[in-house]
């Protein structure tokens, strides 16, 4: 039986073009993989001498969002809902294969939204505002969050006031501890789907919670602020520094983009060389709990994985799958 792999998938937004770009690189025993597609799809084969570049065909969804509205599970990415623009809200779902790199259509929401803030939560997507009525806010409070059953294949509302707690623009969200958590106006909710319940979030956890740069791993949300990685525990409900890592270069907390790969963290950012090319570098970092109030992350290496011409793109998001 063939062992599933862990890919990453890079979206690159291009400045010079309608269209985006997604990359992907397996990585297993040293080979990096990486695809590109645009709509035509590429890999590059890294066995650390050199580099293979074949072309492969694949579809391509054509639909630009953002990237709050992308989750993964298993081998799929799901592409929630209508873009950044408040005015074309939608209930669509689109659902990327990465095993044939092929779209497909899913179930649709009970509700239009678009810059939806996504999140999985015990295998289930969990989906909240996004459902402006113009300037106002969310034209029902109780269409506020939405929960999708990959089994079933199903839509649920979620009965919540978060509307009027947090509004229906939402800053920042994750599912991390069992718990959705959500931020919108400069107020926090998190729902415990185990049990139904609501609780308002205070400053000590939006406090430092870095919205250009956060992942879910393992169940534990991190963020990565001035150069430093930082986990949140959900039981004392504060910000602890990632110990150990070291050997990395500067970074730009703004540019940096964090991935799950596999349970160890990913980081992309960028770097611009004599103004013309921009460099995308990806490191991997080992991490390890080593009891309730510590967790250490040994860099296991770091290198450039793209070169493109300067201002012609930027890194939006970076998510992992089992393929």
């Amino acid at each position: 039986m063939k062992e599933p792999r862990v890919s990453l998938i890079f979206f690159i937004s291009l400045s010079l073009f309608t269209t985006f770009v997604i990359l992907i690189i397996t990585i297993l025993f040293g080979i990096v993989i990486v695809l590109l597609i645009i709509p035509v799809l590429f890999r590059i084969i890294i066995f650390g001498i050199g580099y293979a570049l074949a072309k492969i065909q694949a579809s391509h969804s054509g639909t630009h969002q953002s990237s709050r509205s992308l989750v993964t599970i298993a081998s799929d990415i799901y592409n929630i809902g209508g873009p950044i623009d408040d005015d074309d809200r939608s209930s669509n779902v689109s659902i990327l294969d990465c095993r044939s790199n092929t779209w497909r259509e899913g179930p649709k929401m009970l509700v239009k939204r678009s810059c939806t803030a996504a999140n999985v939560v015990d295998g289930k997507i969990y989906v909240t505002g996004g459902c402006l009525d113009g300037f106002q806010d969310c034209s029902r409070p109780c269409d506020w969050m939405e929960v999708f059953d990959p089994k079933t294949q199903t839509w649920e509302l979620v009965p919540s006031q978060g509307a009027k707690i947090c509004g229906c623009a939402i800053s920042k969200s994750a599912g991390a501890d069992g718990k959705v958590y959500v931020f919108g106006s400069c107020k926090g909710l998190a729902y415990e789907p185990s049990e139904g319940r609501w609780e308002r979030l205070g400053w000590d956890m939006d406090y430092g919670w870095d919205w250009f740069s956060y992942r879910v791993i393992g169940g534990v949300l991190y963020m990565f602020n001035e150069g430093v990685f930082k986990w949140y525990e959900g039981k004392a409900g504060v910000w602890r520094v990632v110990k150990g890592v070291k050997g990395l270069p500067k970074i730009p907390r703004y540019i940096a983009k964090l991935a799950d790969y596999g349970g160890k963290m990913v980081v992309l950012w960028e770097k611009v060389v004599a103004y013309k090319e921009k460099m995308v570098l990806c490191a991997v970092i080992a991490l390890e709990r080593r009891d309730d109030e510590e967790i250490w992350g040994k860099v296991e290496w770091f290198d450039t994985v793209f070169t493109v011409p300067n201002k012609s793109c930027s890194i939006e998001c970076a998510l992992g799958v089992t393929v």
